[in-house]
């Protein structure tokens, strides 16, 4: 599974789904990407091990989410499809 968080009640689930070996993916505001607050978010997120990855939320084709995304599901395969 693949669980994509855009806020902070989306945290524990996401916490949850990457427990459950899946794949959780904070997605945040690509306006506010610079900001302290913003920053001090992702770092918790990540040093708190709750995120598999935290991206910008662009959800055109070939951005940052895009490919995480197509690379996720190409290890899944990978991982499961031997």
């Amino acid at each position: 599974m693949i669980y994509f968080g855009d806020g902070d009640t989306d945290i524990p689930a996401m916490k949850m789904v990457k427990t459950q070996g899946g794949c959780s993916i904070a997605v945040f505001d690509g306006q506010k990407w610079g900001e302290s607050r913003t920053q001090e978010k992702i770092e918790k997120l990540i040093s708190e091990d709750r995120g598999s990855y935290v991206v910008p939320g662009d959800y055109t084709v070939g951005s940052q989410l895009d490919l995480t995304v197509r690379g996720t599901l190409r290890l899944y395969a990978r991982k499961h499809l031997r």
